[in-house]
């Protein structure tokens, strides 16, 4: 049977426990067909703990598993969609699961109501979507009690979670992820949709939950977001490099000119002025340098209309993550970065 929807998985060393629920959420699905669903999992290298034919044999739909040569996170995440068939598909953490029996309901759904496109200018009726972004919910725990709450993340454009891709859109524009990003790599993969295509579609009703794992690693190192700082530029340069050489230009300068942004308000807060963080800073201050000398001109050219759009938003929330006042105009930061 020709299958509706791909699931692709990277695995490393989570073991079985961890992304059974993934695989119990996608068995009790109702009001669909799960010979017409997929799970793709690509093993990222032959270290750690493999999943048993036993435990996979247990699902009564299609599983393929796949051991791969050491590649990171990006790379596995392309393999599982190279091997897919699905005419659409979702990439999914296995340490996640869907947070109720009608998520892929819901999903089908979707792909057949009509909705409303520019195309060349002019309000067009579709049917489907290229992409369909949906709010999740994100599972957190309360530093002082431990006790859990759930959120919706209605704002998780940069995610890849609780997003579904029509696979032949994503084939025809050559969007990937790159395999030498390992962190924030979804951003890069969300940049590149949204250049491409405004047959986007957002469903306002949650089917993915987004599960704390005290054991991950940005749980694990409370300086993680410090530590990657630098990582979050890399990926910027790779989504830039990407929609430089397509001409995706006024994607380009939206994107320059939210990392610029991004790196003024962080560098306000306080997290980042003690004496533990300021071998990071120094360092972020230095690469993020030598990113905006590369992509000065594109900052120049955004328009101010989006640079002040951009600015209130990430503004925003950093005064409610405790951001200090500013203690340097933006110009300011920008000529003392320049010249690092």
């Amino acid at each position: 049977m020709k299958k509706f929807l791909s699931i692709l998985v990277p695995y490393y060393n989570e073991g079985e426990a961890v992304i059974k629920p993934l695989l119990d959420s996608i068995a009790i699905q109702q009001n669909i067909d799960l010979n017409e669903v997929e799970v793709v999992i690509c093993k990222d290298g032959d270290d750690g703990p493999d999943l048993s034919p036993e435990f996979l044999g247990h699902y009564a739909y299609d599983i393929q598993y796949h051991t791969e040569p050491k590649g990171g996170v990006s790379q596995m995440r392309n393999q599982a969609f190279n091997y897919s068939t699905g005419e659409y598909v979702m990439w999914c953490d296995c340490d996640d699961m869907f947070y109720h029996c009608l998520a892929f309901w819901f999903i089908k759904r979707e792909t057949t109501t009509p909705m409303q496109v520019p195309v060349n200018g002019v309000p067009t009726t579709v049917n489907g979507f290229d992409a369909l972004y949906a709010v999740f919910l994100e599972e957190g725990r309360n530093p002082q009690t431990g006790e859990t709450y759930f959120i919706d993340r209605k704002d998780g454009f940069q995610f890849v979670h609780s997003k579904v891709f029509k696979r032949e859109f994503i084939k025809r524009n050559d969007i990937h992820f790159f395999p030498e990003c390992t962190i924030h790599e979804d951003n890069v993969l969300n940049l590149q949709v949204q250049a491409c295509t405004q047959n986007i579609k957002w469903c306002p009703s949650p089917f993915y939950l987004w599960k704390w794992r005290d054991n991950s690693v940005c749980r694990r190192d409370p300086l993680y977001i410090k530590k990657t700082y630098n990582d979050l530029i890399k990926s910027s340069n790779y989504s830039l490099e990407w929609l430089t050489a397509k001409s995706k230009f006024d994607k380009a300068r939206e994107v320059v000119a939210s990392i610029v942004l991004d790196a003024y308000y962080t560098f306000c807060h306080p997290s980042w002025k003690t004496i533990e963080t300021q071998e990071y800073r120094d360092g972020a201050e230095k690469y993020f340098s030598e990113y905006f000398r590369r992509w000065e001109y594109l900052w120049n050219e955004c328009p101010d209309q989006v640079k002040m759009q951009i600015s209130s938003g990430i503004r925003q929330r950093e005064v409610i993550q405790g951001m200090e006042m500013e203690t340097e105009t933006l110009e300011q930061f920008l000529i003392r970065i320049k010249s690092l």
